[in-house]
């Protein structure tokens, strides 16, 4: 990502992905099965939500699965992101990591929600791209739910502030 100020996380994650892997930023967030925003966001620290730099934070399970996702070792990029996790931790992260998730069903329709949400962003008086931008939060804010993301009131999974 040039031009782009990387945290020492994303530092370690765009070497792999581009000096050793030679793969998109798109191609990496697929394998880590996120998005690719949510890839961007994490590796720089930041969101940006209405013109305004955000800190992301991150869990420890989605660290993870970039590491992989680049062939990093996960301990490593879990010390990059300034977290700490024992080896049966990090252990019982790959592998709920390289599991298979069930696909939906072809023709299924999304889940009650997020479907309607999309269609309200289409008809705020707002530009494009922003309709764009606000539809791609949402679709990352789903999908780490869906990844069975930690809650906040869980202390036992590390979360990352960047």
């Amino acid at each position: 990502m040039p031009d782009q100020v990387l945290t020492p996380l994303g530092e370690l994650l765009e070497h792999a992905r581009e000096k050793v892997l030679h793969i998109s930023a798109r191609q990496a967030a697929m394998r880590a099965g996120i998005s690719g925003t949510r890839w961007k966001q994490v590796v720089t620290g930041i969101a940006w939500r209405d013109g305004e730099p955000t800190p992301v934070r991150s869990t420890a399970r989605t660290v993870v699965a970039m590491a992989l996702a680049v062939e990093v070792d996960p301990a490593e990029a879990l010390a990059a992101a300034g977290l700490e996790a024992s080896d049966a931790a990090v252990a019982a992260m790959v592998q709920e990591v390289r599991e298979p998730r069930e696909p939906r069903p072809a023709g299924q329709p999304a889940p009650a929600g997020l479907a309607e949400e999309i269609e309200r962003i289409k008809r705020l008086p707002l530009a494009p791209a922003d309709k764009i931008r606000i539809a791609n939060a949402l679709i990352d804010l789903y999908e780490e739910q869906q990844r069975g993301a930690a809650r906040e009131d869980d202390p036992a999974t590390p979360r990352l502030g960047v």
